[in-house]
């Protein structure tokens, strides 16, 4: 059946069809930067039976082992032997633009359980239209951007290939849809995440917001190569802690402390007087909220809907609600 579908700006004609799963494969050139693999979505699934919306694809008519290959060394990279496997005897016809994590985890399914003949199938939207990689890029940042899905360094990663991809700043922020100066400093904190994660991984980006978050007086070279050597090292663990940094410069000695090989947040925080520590805990205290809501506002409706029923999610909920309770009765 021939219809339209409105992605962002874009019109595209496109046919559904029912394809075998075997003949579907992801674009490893889009910026997915996690395993794809999730146990919520998987159970959603099973109980649906299959896959309510269907996947947006295109036919293929490059070189299909080189996207064979591409993916299969993106799933090994997450640790993944399910992907790769399921890779070894397939002749994909079929690229997919949007529907990974639906294809991905519908793999995982018919690994586990060979018998679900109600994934063997999958509902599609194929595209009438040839697309260029540009195009595919962006179709993928447009859907992402409607749904507000971005995970971790995923949108900063978006704004970086997109100016590669479309070189007018103007053209690339109205894409992602933010400003040119907020585009930049996306950039910016990608390429500044992408020094420090050799311990922490994607979580690199919330060290690096933080990081570039400190005024520029406070952020010398000298103090960021400080950061990521403490990062990637282990020294400092916590993003947040960081933001202490405002006021351990303040103090000579206690910037000294950090700046050591072995100096940490917490050696240089101990170097100032017990006084001013005293002084700035209600403070660091309100960070610690900040940085609480803005982790929990990380996660969109959709996937916390998938979590729906959770005894022990519920619980621990409940506790913070009266734990927060409890503390605004306080300061009120």
């Amino acid at each position: 059946m021939a219809k339209t579908i409105s992605v962002g700006d874009r019109t595209l004609e496109v046919k559904s069809v029912m394809i075998p799963i075997s003949e579907l494969i992801p674009n490893y050139n889009q910026p997915r930067l996690h395993n794809t693999l999730d146990l919520g979505l998987r159970k959603s699934i099973k109980e649906t039976k299959g896959l309510v919306q269907p996947l947006l694809v295109e036919r293929i008519t490059n070189d299909v082992e080189k996207l064979v290959e591409g993916v299969k060394a993106r799933y090994k990279k997450f640790g993944d032997t399910t992907i790769p496997e399921f890779l070894e005897n397939v002749k994909p016809k079929y690229l997919i633009i949007d529907g990974e994590r639906r294809w991905a985890n519908s793999v995982r399914i018919l690994s586990e359980d060979p018998n679900a003949d109600y994934l063997k199938l999958i509902p599609c939207d194929v595209i009438s239209q040839s697309l260029s990689e540009k195009d595919r890029y962006v179709l993928w940042v447009s859907i992402h951007r409607m749904r507000k899905e971005w995970r971790a360094m995923e949108k900063e990663a978006a704004a970086r290939h997109l100016m590669r991809l479309i070189p007018d700043p103007a053209s690339a922020a109205n894409i992602l849809g933010v400003t040119v100066r907020s585009l930049q400093k996306l950039i910016d904190t990608y390429e500044f995440a992408q020094r420090m994660t050799k311990k922490v991984g994607p979580k690199a980006i919330s060290y690096a917001r933080e990081t570039l978050n400190l005024a520029r007086k406070i952020r010398t070279e000298e103090i960021e190569n400080a950061i990521v050597d403490k990062v990637n090292r282990g020294l400092i663990v916590d993003p947040v802690s960081i933001r202490k940094l405002r006021e351990i410069v303040k103090y000579p000695e206690a910037k000294e402390e950090f700046l050591k090989p072995t100096g940490t947040i917490e050696t240089a925080l101990a170097k100032i007087p017990k006084k001013e520590v005293s002084l700035s805990r209600s403070a660091r205290f309100k960070e610690t909220v900040v940085q609480f809501r803005r982790i929990i506002g990380d996660y969109s409706w959709r996937e916390i809907q998938a979590w729906k029923g959770d005894p022990d999610l519920l619980k621990e909920i409940d506790y913070c609600i009266s734990l927060l309770q409890d503390m605004k009765k306080a300061v009120a």
